[in-house]
């Protein structure tokens, strides 16, 4: 499957998702669906956790990369398009910046977390979520173990963001930062 097909294939995954999850999370006529997931926060708040975020993929760029080897192979889907100038380029920094944060921490830290949390208790949930979070970024990453170390770092620290505000806004922000970076550094290193 090509770019175009990752792409369009993100999509649809992202729309049933928000359908499905949708249906699940309805309270009531009067309730949004979006009301338990706590999307409300500081915006100082917000800042800090996307600097933590910028921050962590700061590292990773500067400390993990060049120690443990930069580029390897091309990754997944998404990592191709990260390197084809035009469209595919940016048609992956936008899908990075503004649409994964959002349906992975819906999907990852909203539906699945509080899915298991209610089972187990939110630290175990946050190593779960973490866990399968890594594990589905695991096509991207296989190809070059320095990311999927970060992967991991990335979603321990949205799990705790998660647990520590109740909320998606922060995990949604400390992603969004990370890949903020990652985005940077593809489009400089061109």
């Amino acid at each position: 499957m090509g770019p175009l097909g990752s792409l369009i294939g993100f999509g649809f995954a992202g729309v049933a998702t928000i359908c499905l999850a949708r249906r699940h999370v309805w309270v009531g006529p009067e309730t949004p669906p979006w009301a338990g997931l706590a999307w409300q926060l500081p915006v100082d708040k917000v800042l800090r956790y996307a600097s933590a975020g910028v921050l962590l993929g700061m590292i990773y760029l500067q400390s993990v990369t060049p120690l443990l080897g930069g580029g390897g192979e091309a990754g997944g889907a998404m990592a191709e398009m990260s390197g084809i100038p035009g469209w595919p380029r940016v048609a992956w920094a936008l899908l990075a910046l503004f649409l994964a944060p959002w349906i992975e921490e819906f999907i990852f830290r909203g539906v699945l977390f509080g899915a298991i949390a209610e089972r187990v208790g939110a630290w175990q949930a946050g190593a779960w979520v973490a866990l399968l979070f890594s594990l589905a970024h695991l096509p991207e990453t296989l190809h070059f173990p320095p990311a999927i170390f970060a992967i991991a770092a990335l979603a321990i620290m949205l799990s705790i963001a998660r647990s520590r505000t109740g909320g998606l806004l922060a995990p949604v922000a400390v992603h969004a930062g990370y890949n903020a970076v990652i985005v940077a550094a593809a489009v400089w290193l061109g």
